[in-house]
C-alpha cells in the first residue's frame, strides 16, 4: 500500500516537473516569436492588451470551440488573464499556463468519463427526439449541462 502511494506520488511529481519545464519552454518560445515578429515583420502587431484579449479568445476557441469542456466558472477564473498575456509574454511568465493546464486536464477527464457512460447506454431507435438548428453556444454551468451537450 505504501509502495503504491509512493509510486503514485513520484509519478505526480515527475509529471508536474515535466509540465513546469514545458511551460517554461512555451513561455520562452512565445517571447522569441513575438520578439522576432516585432523585429522582422514588415507590419508587426503591437503586443498590448488588445493582443492579450485576442490571444485568450483564440486560445479558448482552439481548445474548446464547441464550448463543451470548460465550465463557466473556469472561463470566469481564467478571464483575469484577458489583459495580462502580453505582459506574460514579455516577461516569459508561466502563470496562465500553470492555471489553465490543471483545469483543462480535469475537464477532459470529466468529459471522457461522461462519454464512456453515454457510450454504454443502449440506443433506443424508437424514442422521440427533437432536433433544432439552433446550437447552444454558452459554456456549461455544471456537469449536468456538460453531459447534455455531450449526449
Amino acid at each position: 500500500m505504501k509502495r503504491g502511494l509512493l509510486l503514485s506520488l513520484a509519478v505526480i511529481l515527475i509529471s508536474l516537473e515535466l509540465s513546469a519545464q514545458s511551460f517554461s519552454k512555451a513561455a520562452d518560445d512565445a517571447y522569441l516569436i513575438t520578439h522576432m515578429v516585432q523585429k522582422f515583420h514588415f507590419q508587426p502587431r503591437a503586443v498590448n492588451n488588445r493582443f492579450s484579449s485576442d490571444v485568450l479568445n483564440k486560445f479558448f476557441k482552439s481548445l474548446d470551440g464547441q464550448r463543451i469542456f470548460f465550465m463557466q466558472e473556469d472561463i470566469r477564473s481564467l478571464s483575469k488573464y484577458k489583459y495580462l498575456l502580453d505582459d506574460h509574454v514579455k516577461n516569459k511568465a508561466t502563470d496562465f499556463l500553470a492555471a489553465v493546464y490543471p483545469i483543462y486536464q480535469k475537464r477532459l477527464l470529466q468529459a471522457q468519463a461522461m462519454m464512456d457512460m453515454v457510450g454504454k447506454t443502449p440506443v433506443n431507435l424508437y424514442s422521440s427526439e427533437k432536433f433544432t438548428a439552433a446550437e447552444d453556444t454558452t459554456w456549461p454551468v455544471n456537469a449536468a449541462a456538460q453531459k447534455n451537450k455531450i449526449a
